[in-house]
């Protein structure tokens, strides 16, 4: 007998819970949340865009200042070379020239 008691204030108990918390109201939390998400990557982006603009490019180059492009290799990389130039194989064993062929 107080076994069936207990189960019944149980689902009572959920029945009093799931009704308290509204789908709609969770639906709306969620969109909230996702708005105030939006709102921060939009103002995230906006802040990176201005941060970007301010610094000067190569366009921007003072009067009498040449803008040169250099290569920029990191410290270690120095005997690496590309491995997409098409002469790398010049010269390798078991590799055909075109004038051979």
């Amino acid at each position: 007998m107080s076994l069936m008691l207990l189960i019944f204030a149980a689902g009572l108990g959920t029945l009093w819970f799931t009704g308290t918390h509204a789908v709609g109201e969770c639906k709306a939390q969620v969109a909230e949340e996702k708005r105030l998400a939006a709102e921060r990557r939009v103002k995230l982006r906006r802040s990176r865009q201005m941060f970007e603009s301010a610094q000067p490019g190569p366009s921007a180059a003072q009067p009498g200042e040449t803008t040169s492009r250099e290569k920029v290799r990191a410290t270690g990389t120095e005997g690496y070379r590309n491995i997409f130039d098409p002469g790398n194989l010049k010269g390798q064993v078991g590799v055909d020239s075109e004038d051979e062929q």
